[in-house]
């Protein structure tokens, strides 16, 4: 892995397989504005320096009052040491991707997305799709999780505890956060 790979700081978490567009003002972010379409970068969550995730510019669009940049996660990281360039990466593959129990709670959690309301159409679209530890991380990047619940979901390789977290999270959801709108 390029040792030069830049690491940004992000007041959110983007998970593998998600993409997300972001507009970003000129004196915001400005590592952003060092990228170039089809760079490769670690898009870290703000206050965890070891983690993050391995994420590609798509494209970039500029604008009078900044530019909207859309990127795409592609692996779950971590370093053994902190700074803004990447060395001594170390991917997380996925692990738990054929249990049993991850099926089971992948067959739950496409019929629970209809109690949250505001979940984009895309969610129920790659329910069946994608992967299940694809479809698990655009469940969570979409759900109305707290900082800290999105960090320890990008922490964990284990597919199996991520539907499981998930399955808990939804079951224990009081009825106004399942109506409430989440906006990424």
């Amino acid at each position: 892995m390029n040792a030069r790979l830049r690491r940004i700081d992000f007041p959110t978490v983007l998970f593998p397989g998600v993409y997300m567009t972001v507009h970003v003002g000129e004196p915001l972010l400005p590592d952003l504005a060092l990228l170039s379409p089809g760079d490769t970068f670690v898009l870290r969550p703000e206050g965890n320096p070891l983690l993050g995730c391995l994420c590609r510019l798509e494209f970039v669009q500029a604008l009078v009052n900044g530019a909207n940049y859309k990127m795409v996660g592609l692996q779950r990281v971590v370093f053994d040491n902190d700074g803004p360039w990447a060395s001594n990466l170390v991917i997380c593959p996925e692990r738990n991707r054929e249990h049993p129990e991850v099926f089971e709670h992948y067959r739950r959690l496409g019929g629970a997305t209809s109690l949250f309301p505001g979940l984009p159409a895309v969610v129920g679209e790659m329910h069946g799709r994608a992967p299940a530890g694809i479809w698990m991380d655009l469940l969570a990047f979409h759900l109305p999780l707290s900082l800290p619940t999105r960090v320890w979901m990008l922490a964990q390789a284990d597919v199996l505890q991520r539907a499981r977290m998930l399955v808990h999270r939804l079951e224990k959801a009081p009825a106004p956060e399942r109506e409430r709108v989440y906006q990424n």
